[in-house]
C-alpha cells in the first residue's frame, strides 16, 4: 500500500523520515543536515507499506506550474529487490498527473541510472556531484507525462 501526505505532523512524513535517515544518512554517510531539507512543507511525501511497516518512500517537489521534481527515492535494504522502487515512481507520476503536472524531473544517483531508463527517464545533462562534499555523482533525468488528469 502506497500512502501520500503534504502534513509534516503526519505519520506517513515521520515515517518517510525514518526510512531517508537509515538510507541517506546511515548507510550512504550523507550528512544529516543536507537530507533534512527547508522545502519539506512544500513536498508530497509517498511512503510504500508493506504489511503495515514503511518499506520505501520518495518526495515530489513542485518547481513550476507544469513541472515537478522527484527526490528523495529511499527503499530499506530488507526490502529491496522487491520492485518497490518502481511501483512507487509509478505512484509519484500517478499523483504529478492528478496534481496536473506534465514533466517529472529527478537526479539520478549513479547506481540507478539504469532502473530510471527502464522507467522512459531521458538525461539531459551529464553526471555531477551536486552538492558540496558529495561522494556520489548524480545524472539530470526527464520524463513526460501523459494523460494527465488534472484535479477541479
Amino acid at each position: 500500500m502506497i500512502l501520500h501526505t503534504g502534513e509534516l505532523d503526519s505519520i506517513i512524513y515521520h515515517d518517510a523520515l525514518m526510512i531517508r535517515h537509515k538510507v541517506f544518512v546511515q548507510e550512504q554517510q550523507r550528512p544529516r543536515e543536507l537530507e533534512f531539507a527547508y522545502d519539506e512543507a512544500s513536498c508530497l511525501h509517498l511512503v510504500y507499506y508493506v504489511q503495515d511497516l514503511p518499506a520505501g518512500t520518495v518526495r515530489l517537489l513542485p518547481m513550476t506550474a507544469d513541472l515537478v521534481k522527484i527526490q528523495r527515492m529511499a527503499i530499506l535494504p530488507e526490502f529491496r529487490g522487491q520492485k518497490l522502487g518502481s511501483q512507487l515512481i509509478n505512484a509519484a507520476e500517478e499523483l504529478a498527473s492528478v496534481y496536473g503536472y506534465q514533466s517529472v524531473v529527478l537526479d539520478a544517483q549513479e547506481q540507478a541510472i539504469p532502473f530510471y531508463e527502464k522507467m522512459n527517464y531521458v538525461p539531459t545533462g551529464e553526471p555531477a556531484f551536486i552538492r558540496p562534499n558529495a561522494t556520489i555523482k548524480n545524472l539530470p533525468m526527464m520524463k513526460q507525462l501523459e494523460g494527465q488528469l488534472k484535479l477541479a
